[in-house]
């Protein structure tokens, strides 16, 4: 069964005596990515895959946009769109998402980034190719099989539907890493000012085409791009080395125990979730110490400093911190959580609760309410 995996340190990211790695790139200023592209950014990292919805069908466009333009302009990445539907066979899907041009020995490769628009419409043998596609990162047409480049990315961009969790195969919903609300911008590249834009207001903190199996695809060799792979690879490293205190692994462990125990929740907080918070705060706390309260800009006592101790400073570790952790619950969880939609189901019902008062509390429930009711209810660690 797949999992989230810490990912290993690359060795060519390794320093001279194998263990220091390579500092994050400084020109990278995440404060200049807006909430879109830092969902796609750590994503990347995680090596794993992102749900992104919109309040409204009317925002799918703008969506759609947005994550074309931050793949060419801000990764440097191809990109495949597919507008899926009731009618979307797996041939289409397949055919979509394959870059370059078809010879007589097919060796063409899946893009960079898929965005699967209203997966949720399609088949459930579409829907089980997708899944295959995360955990294999190959598809198979009539004449080859077609792998994913190094760095890949499958984005379900979904529109909200007044259901929780989204119309998917559990499996395929289980194995998205977390769910970004989309809020559109007037400018697709204007700034976020920090990586708290990930979280939305609401707790999950992430000219209208006719449906149809069609497909937009983009081959962007851009020369501004502002993160590398490189780059990535040295974020993930990154990652794989952030410390985490017994308390915080407490509070995390914690966070899915209650869950499970709420009265309104009848499943979806799934180990793999729990793997996730974990993956997720680490990467949070390396983007957290990537964009600092103060300045970046370099003290002269830094300069002062010897080299060796400036490089010291640079490679200092992450700490995961509480808010980082329920950052991470409000993006891993919304996605997965069900909710108990019948009083007879919810379990105060075994032990005589009045069925009326259970229906009237049923009719407020909600996954933004269970979440912001766990993470008050979880003793946060000093």
């Amino acid at each position: 069964m797949s999992s989230f995996t810490e990912p290993d340190i690359s060795p060519e990211l390794k320093g001279m005596n194998g263990h220091t790695p390579t500092p994050p790139d400084p020109t990278m200023d995440i404060s200049t990515l807006n909430s879109t592209t830092l969902a796609m950014l750590v994503s990347l990292i995680a090596d794993h895959h992102l749900i992104i919805r919109t309040a409204s069908k009317d925002q799918l466009e703008t969506a759609q946009s947005e994550l074309e333009s931050a793949t060419a302009k801000s990764f440097g990445f191809t990109a495949a769109t597919v507008h899926c539907s009731a009618s979307t066979t797996l041939e289409d899907f397949v055919e979509t998402i394959l870059v370059g041009e078809a010879t007589q020995l097919d060796h063409r490769k899946v893009a960079n980034v898929v965005i699967a628009r209203e997966l949720d419409l399609t088949e459930r043998n579409v829907q089980i190719q997708a899944l295959e596609l995360m955990r294999t990162r190959r598809v198979f047409s009539r004449t080859a099989v077609h792998t994913t480049p190094a760095h890949f990315l499958l984005i379900a961009l979904l529109p909200e539907r007044g259901h929780n969790p989204p119309l998917l195969t559990p499996h395929l919903n289980d194995h998205f890493f977390m769910l970004h609300q989309f809020e559109p911008t007037i400018n697709s590249l204007s700034p976020s000012p920090s990586i708290a834009s990930l979280s939305s207001a609401s707790s999950s903190s992430f000219l209208t085409r006719q449906q149809s199996s069609s497909s937009t695809k983009l081959n962007y060799t851009h020369s501004t791009t502002q993160i590398t792979p490189e780059t990535i690879l040295t974020l993930r490293t990154h990652t794989s080395l952030t410390r985490t205190t017994a308390e915080i692994r407490r509070y995390t462990h914690n966070i899915p125990t209650f869950l499970r125990l709420h009265r309104f929740v009848s499943g979806g907080v799934s180990a793999l979730s729990t793997r996730g918070l974990g993956h997720l705060s680490k990467i949070l706390a390396v983007l957290n110490q990537q964009h600092p309260t103060r300045p970046s800009s370099t003290s002269r006592n830094d300069e002062a400093l010897p080299p060796r101790q400036q490089q010291q400073q640079q490679q200092q570790q992450s700490y995961v911190t509480p808010s980082l952790v329920a950052m991470a619950a409000r993006k891993v969880y919304p996605h997965r959580i069900e909710l108990v939609e019948r009083a007879e189901d919810e379990r105060s019902m075994q032990w005589g609760s009045d069925r009326e008062a259970v229906e009237e509390a049923l009719q407020g429930a909600s996954v933004e309410r269970v979440l912001e009711e766990v993470l008050d209810q979880v003793e946060c660690p000093l």
